[in-house]
Parts: C-alpha cells; structure tokens; sequence
C-alpha cells in the first residue's frame, strides 16, 4: 500500500494508466484509503468459492468463541497465507484419517525437537499425493477452499486455479479464471461489466480537448450584459454532442483548447506526437472531440469510440463567373469587321449587278409593240431595277431566293458565285455560332481529382498536419503520390494551417487554387458561401470518433451511447441544426435548365430586330398609305380628309379583295384613248422612240 500511496503522489496513477499487480494478496489492500484516487489495478488471486471461505472463517470464528475469545475476519481480507494453511491442515487430517481407517499407527510424541522421522510419515506423504486419484476419496478433497489440488511425485501442487480481478469502487471483481488444463475461462458476465463501468462513469468529471473550427466547436458571442465562462465560452456540433452524452451517461465535463491547434500529428524526427493525441497521452486530457479523423496511424497511440460522423475527401474550389448575357450574341460568331465586310460586298456585288444588267442584253425583254404606218417597233423592258437586285443579294444571304432570276451568262456567273459565297458564309455562320453558345456555357475546369492532377495550371493543397495530408502523403495510390509530390514541391506552399484559410486562399484564388478537404467541412461551407462548391465526388472514405487515452474502460459504454442516438436520429438532427439551420442562411441552389436551352438573354437580340424590321415597315407603311390618300385627294379633287375616311375604311373591309380605282381624265385623254399607241403617247424621230408627257 505504501507503494500505491508513493506512485499516487507523484501522479502515477489514474484512469488512463493501468498497473499490473501480480501479488496474490492485492486484494485484501484497503484502497479506501485513496478514496479520491481513480485507480485502474488489475490482478490475480487463487480461486476462492465463497461457500467455503464463508464456512472456514465460520469454523474460525466459532472455534475462537468456544475458548472465550472474539475473533473477526472479512472474507474480502483473507490472505492467501490462511487459506492455504487452512487447506493444508485439511489435506493432511484427510489423509490421516484414510491411515487410521485401514491400520494402527502410533502417534508420534509431541516434542518438535526430536530429529528422529516418523515411521509412518512418508505413508502418509504418499496418500496426500494420491488422495485425489482415489475415488474414494475423492469427497474428502471437495473441501479445499483454494479448489481442486493435486500433487505430483515431488508434493508440488501441478493444479491450481487463478482469478483474474479488476478493481471496481474499491473491491477487486472476478473477470476470468485460468487453470493449467483449461487455460482462460470467462467467468465474469460482459453486462455486469457494463454496469461496473456505467456505475463508476457516473459523476466523473472529463477533460475534452478540442479545437476551434465551425460548425463543430465556435466561440459564442455574449448577449447584453452576458458573461461567458467556462464551457459556456463555446458552442457548436461537438458541444452538443458531449452535452448529450454527458446528460445521458451522467458524468461531467471541462471543455480546455488543445494548445497547439492541432488535431494530432506522428513526428517520424522526434517520434512525438502533437496536438489532441498529444493531450490523451500525457495524460492531460480524457477525451478529445471534434473533427478528428479516425486513422491507423491514430489508433496505434490512443483508442476510438465508434464513428459518430461519416466522410470524405472532396475538392473546394470556386463557382465559374456567369458571362452576361448579349441580347446580340447572334453577331459575335464574326467580328466587327466581318460584319462591315459582308456589308460592303453586299453593296458592291449589287452595285454590279445593277451595271451588268443594263449592259446584259439578255436580261432585256419584249414589253409591248408600237405599231405605226411602215414600222413596227418592239418596246423592251428591263425588269432588274436597284431595289429587285438589292432583294437578290439579301435574300441569299439569309437563304432564302428571289422570284426573279437571271438569263444573262454574265449574270448568272456573278449570280453563281454570289450564292457560293453566301453558302458559304451563312454554314460557316451557323457553325460559329453553335460553337459559341456551346463554349459560352458554364464549364467547370476541372470535374473531378484526376483533372486536377492532370493539369498544372491550377494549384491545389490540404490542410497542414491533418488527416487528409496523411491520406495523400501515406498512399499507394500512383494518382495520390503524384499530387502529393507536386503539392510538396509547389512554391508557395500550398498548404493551409486551417480550414479557415484554406477556404478564403480559393476565395482570392479566382480558379487558380484549390483546397482538398473532409466533405463534412466542404458542407459547412459552401452552404454560407455561395461563390464556392464541391467539385467532383468523394473518395478516401473516413470517419469522425472520440478519441480516448489508450485501453480506456469507458470506449464501450460511450460508443453503445453513440450507437443508440444513430439509431434514434439524434446524430442526423444534430447535423442538420449546425449544418443547415445555425449561422446564416443556406444558398439557395439554382435548379438547373438543360444546358441546351437557350434563354432570352441569348436570343432577345434577333426578338429586337425583328421588332426594329417591323415597327420600321409598319411605319413606311403608314408613310405609304397617308403618300396614296394625298394622291387620290389630288386625282379625285376631294378634300384629304374624306380620301383618308374612304381609304382607311376600304382598308378595314378585309373581306373585300378588289379594289377599284378612279382616274379623271380631260379631253386629251379622251382622244389619245383612241390612238393606235392606247395609254400613252410615243414620238418616232430617226428610229428613235421617246415617250412624251
């Protein structure tokens, strides 16, 4: 015990230490005697039935009271010295009593000092050794108290039964026994260890360590007049967490930031651990919670409960800029000088055309014949006009044709390579512009790890001394190898030292930088920023545990706690509060078109020239009617108002498909009526014909 006490004072003790103790008597120490000390002591002691130890202190304390005196022992406290002693004066009257039952032995004197051997000693030294490979004698040795004993040649016990013992609020409790024959056997029911465990968690106060990073631990803000102490300071997703189990399991805890701000790191240099592993190996910290990634390497140095969070790696990176939309995107396909180009050879091809066709003489044709005393004259007339070849070279552009054709080979030729070049230019229009609507859409730089590994362009990084650096810097992976060497050898270094940073380094980035993180923290994220997303899916399945001091007693009670709350949602509901609910409101996620759909902003420029075209005839159009009103004012001597009235009233009979028209005529008109030249007036001078008014 005064060992205890030493090893107690200079704190080598407590739950997350375990001693060994391989002395038989550890059981009979009064450990009350430290009642404020959490000690974990394992040990082994010779098999006690409790029947027997019950019925020899019985024997004790009645064979003391029959001389007068008082004598009292605790079956808890029975040294292994007594019992033994006890079995061994049993022992030896069984196998005297077997002597004296087949033969008459004298006994010896009772001197001790006579150095003389009993000649019937080694008699019965033997029926010891065979007292329980006699059958019957095999009852008589049912009463040993430290269970079955059998000697072999040499009197050496070669049987014997060992209870492994764990200490339980202050007494030692049975857990399994071991026998040379059988080996280990358990004899302690798991539940009752449970229920050891539970009894003795309760009330207990454990130090969580823990670190800074939303949503999973955050500073509060205090309200008005608020002071903030204590685990009060802090709140998030594993304040709730622990909260819950401690309400649950009935224990305490103090919340104390890991000092260093990191999650736990092997040092392969200095063979050290950091951050929160670091806390539960010295000792300094009971439990450690929040997004701490169960790893291998992890569970060498401290144990886990099971996951209370799945996850994976996934890439932050920035959302595209959306290019504003160009009411007249339809031009871009050419540029400015393109478009000035078509324009000018539009004009010039028809300016041709206009030249050509007045010295085509195949694109002259009869109109009427002028008949007179000794000639007849043939009146040819040319149909091409400015405005009809203006509509000729328009309307191949836009793929359409002309009621008028040409005869003439000059023509046609020029015709011919007019519709080339307007073939031509129109596909190659249409191309351009599908290719342009195509690469004008929102397309990612990268859709998943292997396009970031494959290009350079854009850097990429990971947060320093996480679980997610292990996961690329330890992999076999050829893929993970690679961009760990090029993360390793990137100047700058591309490495964060918090999520924090590394989200506001893609923020500033504009696509240029990229941060490989846990999708849980990803989730947090670009639900409060809008400017940022998860590009690609997961890979490098992890999970998120409680990290405990290694072989802690309360891993299964904890993880059966946590195991429960998954099973009863309470794990989802908690995710949902911090992840969708807490700290401002969640980006509201575009519903995506079909990425083939143009919209109005894409095509509303071809809708304005439409409307332009048409507001612009609708207006010569009115220009023209209001120009036929004033000359059928003039034709038909009537006032404007009434030409107007009767004209706008025809006009809205759209039934009537006919329209006649008046024309005064005067006296000359009459006789020129009846002239063989009928409407109009000819003059033949030299071969010459002139029209006169």
């Amino acid at each position: 015990m005064e060992v205890i006490r030493q090893a107690h004072e200079i704190n080598l003790l407590g739950e997350d230490r375990s001693l060994f103790l391989s002395n038989l008597n550890t059981h009979t120490i009064d450990f009350q005697q430290l009642p404020h000390t959490k000690l974990n002591i394992t040990s082994v002691r010779l098999t006690h039935p409790e029947n027997l130890i019950r019925r020899a202190i019985y024997d004790w304390t009645s064979l003391e009271a029959e001389q007068g005196r008082s004598y009292t022992v605790d079956r808890e406290r029975v040294k292994n010295s007594m019992i033994l002693i006890h079995d061994a004066v049993r022992l030896f009257a069984t196998a005297l009593k077997a002597n004296l039952s087949f033969k008459d032995m004298d006994l010896p004197s009772g001197d001790c000092n006579i150095h003389r051997k009993w000649e019937h000693g080694r008699h019965i030294i033997n029926t010891m050794k065979l007292l329980t490979r006699n059958s019957s004698l095999v009852k008589e040795s049912q009463g040993f108290t430290t269970g079955r004993m059998d000697l072999d040649r040499f009197g050496d016990r070669s049987y014997f039964q060992l209870d492994v013992t764990i200490l339980f609020s202050q007494f030692f409790h049975k857990l399994i026994s071991w026998n040379p024959e059988d080996g280990f056997t358990e004899t302690f029911e798991k539940e009752q260890i449970r229920e050891k465990i539970g009894g003795s968690i309760q009330n207990k106060t454990f130090i969580v360590s823990t670190r800074l990073g939303a949503p999973f631990l955050m500073e509060r803000t205090p309200e008005d007049n608020e002071t903030l102490e204590g685990n009060a300071r802090f709140e998030g997703y594993s304040i709730d967490l622990i909260q819950s189990l401690s309400e649950k399991l009935k224990f305490k805890y103090v919340i104390k930031l890991v000092p260093d701000k990191r999650y736990g790191q092997y040092n392969k240099k200095t063979k050290k651990w950091d951050g929160i592993i670091r806390q539960l190996i010295d000792g300094k910290a009971d439990m450690g919670i929040c997004d701490l990634t169960m790893t291998y390497e992890r569970r060498q140095a401290v144990d886990f409960t099971v996951p209370f969070m799945s996850l994976g790696i996934s890439i932050l990176f920035s959302k595209p800029v959306k290019p504003t939309p160009n009411l007249f995107s339809f031009l871009l396909p050419y540029s400015l000088d393109v478009w000035m180009y078509v324009g000018v050879i539009c004009l010039f091809t028809t300016a041709l055309l206009f030249a050509v066709v007045r010295l085509s003489d195949e694109e002259w044709e009869s109109d009427q014949v002028i008949e007179t005393d000794t000639v007849e004259i043939k009146v040819l007339r040319n149909t091409w006009n400015l405005g009809n070849r203006f509509w000729l070279t328009m309307g191949s552009l836009m793929g359409q044709g002309c009621d008028l054709l040409p005869r003439g080979v000059p023509m046609r030729l020029i015709t011919g390579v007019w519709w080339f070049f307007a073939l031509m230019l129109l596909n190659s229009y249409t191309a351009n512009l599908a290719a342009f609507l195509t690469s004008s859409r929102i397309e990612e730089a990268i859709n998943d790890v292997e396009d970031l590994a494959e290009q350079t362009k854009i850097k990429y990084g990971v947060l320093q001394g996480g679980s997610t650096m292990s996961f690329f810097k330890d992999s076999n992976d050829s893929l993970y190898r690679k961009m760990w060497a090029a993360m390793e050898n990137a100047q700058p270094s591309v490495f964060a030292t918090s999520n924090e940073e590394g989200k506001e380094r893609v923020q500033k980035g504009r696509r240029m930088y990229a941060f490989l993180m846990e999708s849980t923290s990803l989730e947090y994220i670009t639900e409060r920023h809008c400017d940022l997303m998860e590009v690609g899916s997961r890979f490098g399945d992890k999970f998120y545990g409680i990290a405990l001091p290694l072989n802690s007693r309360y891993r299964t009670i904890i993880s059966q706690e946590l195991l429960r709350m998954s099973e009863r949602g309470e794990l989802y509901e908690l995710k949902m509060k911090w992840w969708k609910r807490r700290h401002g409101d969640p980006c509201i996620t575009e519903i995506r078109t079909d990425e083939n759909e143009l919209g109005i902003e894409e095509v509303g420029g071809v809708f304005i020239v439409l409307g332009v075209g048409l507001f612009v005839a609708f207006v010569i159009g009115i220009f023209e009617f209001l120009w036929h009103v004033h000359k059928v004012a003039l034709n038909e001597k009537i006032p404007l108002k009434e030409a107007f009235k009767s004209q706008a009233m025809f006009a809205l009979k759209f039934w009537i498909k006919y329209k006649p028209v008046r024309t005064r005529m005067n006296e000359n008109d009459i006789s020129r009526r009846s002239s063989k030249a009928t409407l109009k007036k000819w003059e033949i001078k030299n071969d010459k014909i002139d029209k006169t008014d």
